[in-house]
């Protein structure tokens, strides 16, 4: 028979720390109505990048949302927007170091063109192996 402590499984004599016993964390989440629509809506937003991202992985870039005929191509572009509209939005309220951002940016772009195209298998995505896009 199994034993539980506030609703976790132990065996009798373990060591291991009830989590009911850990010392509550000072953190304290954030209460400015700004900042939590600020942030909200990011996350929104991102979500709704994800769901289009997903539809055109399964359905195509070039197919049409099944409910407003839309292509997938153009919603992907609109909430790509959206989203760029919203960490405009973070980047303003919390003083983010642009340009500090643009280099790591840009740094992560050329690591992603080597990940993406100078693969062994990238004759897969219709591009010569012998392709180099760092020269």
């Amino acid at each position: 028979m199994t034993n539980f402590r506030n609703g976790y499984p132990f065996v009798p004599g373990d060591k291991t720390p009830d989590p009911a016993d850990k010392k509550l964390s000072p953190w304290q989440p954030m209460n400015d109505p700004v900042d939590i629509k600020i942030i909200g809506k990011l996350i929104e937003e991102l979500g709704e990048l994800q769901a289009i991202l997903a539809r055109a992985l399964i359905q195509g870039m070039g197919e049409r949302d099944p409910d407003t005929g839309v292509h997938n191509y153009k919603n992907v572009a609109d909430e790509i927007a959206d989203v760029r509209a919203g960490m405009r939005f973070v980047i303003q309220r919390w003083s983010l170091p642009e340009s500090e951002m643009t280099k790591r940016a840009e740094k992560k772009y050329n690591r992603l063109i080597d990940w993406h195209y100078n693969t062994p298998n990238s004759w897969t995505l219709g591009i010569s192996d012998d392709v180099n896009f760092k020269s």
